[in-house]
């Protein structure tokens, strides 16, 4: 499909890196995707990791053209590669800079020009924005250097702040489509504002934008990081995505002054920002169920539960009672593993808590790009209990699959109790170091955040060490129960006990 392109559809504006260029041709509009479907740009999209777009163009006034031409592309996400007629013209890792790619007349045809960009959600991040997103979302247009060249009238740009005002162009629905929008309405004289103070951006604002705060006379502060403290000015409603729900914002619901105007938050408070205020009544409650989880085990299997201590100090003992089947019974097994699965769940969900109160959403994807757990509840209305039953059913899950792969492989080579051995094998692992990692939740949600940023290092230490007891543990026990060499045990270790955690954290 040629689209014939021929004036700009919508008015150019400019930058300080395209001042003295003017359109030649504005490629907005129908592209095509890998699959022919049809998307109209200016556009992003939240829900796709890769696309393939093509848009293809005449250029009737070619015999007049300059010798050499502009591509410019404002902003596209989230990476990018730049093809033209089959030219690699740049590769991109910044969705929110401008990329000027100058062009030779003699690449180009008066018919029949393709332009293809290849996108992903990979490439750099953005502390104040991290959701990854595929679009299109700016001015793109070939440009070509004008005879009568006009210069707008751009902000001034400070280095550094004492005090600056963040403008976060972020809501539900506009997203960064028309951020120049809410500039304006953010900066159309409904509020008083301290014009002696810049204006930041949590990332580069459009050309459009920039021109009305050029037209206001006020400064731009380039990184929002250079202002020893900020506020936050932003549209209604601003979205979850956003991140920071215990920022101050300038603007409620009613589009009134919130409690927080005129106030400035450090940067330290912003980067380590205070605990919200916990549920404390579930927190109780969820502390109570270790407690639970001994007394069940006390009265349900009081010989497993005199044990524990041993656990620790008789693990060669132990773990040829388990290589004898004479560990656990079958009852004894199960509860003791639907215990563990309790703990772990109840660990796992006192730390996604913390990272919610905390907005410390960075502590996840610490591995992997999308982790489960942050794709899932990133941005959800957090409350123990759903939490609680979402991590419960994964480690059931992920639990179950396990000891069904193990019964099937027992099946197949005739090695009867190989799924009982691993769940009993699991339970001595676990037990009674598995308690431990809960005790630092029953003070740290009650903490200033000086104090609780320590106990939370100490919390992650006892994860550490929990771990790697519990690593060690099963590549020990596998070797004295089953014959096999390292190299499997390792195998075994990474994908069936390290892996799982890697995807879902």
């Amino acid at each position: 499909m040629i689209l014939n392109a021929q004036a700009p559809s919508t008015r150019f504006a400019s930058s300080t890196l395209t001042g003295g260029l003017s359109p030649v041709t504005d490629l907005q509009g129908i592209w095509i995707d890998e699959n022919q479907n049809r998307h109209v740009v200016p556009f992003n999209y939240f829900d796709r990791e890769e696309m393939e777009l093509t848009r293809a163009f005449d250029l009737p006034g070619y015999r007049d053209l300059q010798d050499t031409l502009f591509l410019y592309c404002e902003a596209i996400a989230w990476s990018s590669e730049i093809q033209l007629n089959g030219r690699l013209l740049a590769v991109t890792d910044d969705p929110f800079a401008e990329h000027l790619l100058p062009i030779q007349k003699e690449w180009l045809d008066s018919t029949g020009n393709h332009l293809k960009i290849k996108m992903s959600t990979k490439g750099l991040s953005f502390p104040w924005y991290p959701k990854r997103f595929l679009g299109i979302f700016r001015q793109i247009l070939l440009l070509q250097v004008d005879s009568m060249p006009r210069f707008p009238k751009f902000p001034s740009t400070v280095a550094h702040a004492t005090h600056a005002v963040m403008f976060a162009p972020w809501t539900a629905s506009t997203q960064f489509l028309h951020d120049s929008s809410i500039v304006r309405q953010l900066g159309d004289g409904l509020f008083s504002f301290p014009y002696d103070v810049p204006v930041a951006f949590p990332f580069r604002p459009s050309n459009e934008s920039l021109a009305i705060l050029g037209a206001l006379g006020w400064k731009i502060l380039a990184n929002p990081a250079d202002a020893d403290s900020l506020a936050i000015y932003n549209a209604f409603p601003f979205s979850n995505a956003a991140g920071h729900k215990n920022l101050h914002f300038w603007r409620d619901a009613e589009m009134r002054p919130a409690r927080a105007y005129g106030i400035y938050q450090s940067q330290a408070s912003i980067s380590n920002p205070e605990l919200g205020k916990p549920n404390k009544t579930g927190l109780v409650i969820f502390l109570i169920i270790p407690i639970f989880c001994m007394l069940l085990l006390k009265l349900l299997a009081p010989r497993a539960y005199g044990s524990l201590g041993e656990y620790i100090t008789k693990t060669k003992i132990y773990l040829e009672l388990i290589a004898d089947n004479k560990f656990l019974k079958l009852e004894q097994r199960w509860l003791m593993n639907g215990l563990r699965m309790v703990l772990t769940a109840t660990t796992l969900t006192l730390f996604l808590y913390y990272i919610d109160l905390s907005e410390s959403w960075k502590m996840l994807n610490l591995i992997s790009g999308h982790s489960v757990l942050y794709d899932a509840l990133y941005g959800e209305e957090m409350q123990l209990g759903k939490i609680f039953l979402y991590a419960f059913g994964i480690i059931v899950c992920l639990n179950l699959a396990k000891y069904v792969m193990f019964n099937g492989i027992g099946t197949v080579f005739r090695v009867f109790s190989l799924g009982s051995t691993i769940q009993n094998l699991d339970v001595f692992a676990s037990f009674p170091t598995n308690l431990i990692p809960i005790l630092p939740a029953s003070f740290i949600f009650f903490l200033d955040p000086g104090v609780g940023g320590i106990v939370l290092r100490v919390w992650a230490l006892l994860f550490i060490l929990y771990g790697a007891r519990r690593v060690w543990l099963i590549y020990s026990g596998m070797g004295r129960l089953y014959q096999i060499s390292g190299s499997l045990k390792i195998l075994y270790i990474c994908t069936l006990e390290i892996l799982p955690w890697v995807i879902l954290i």
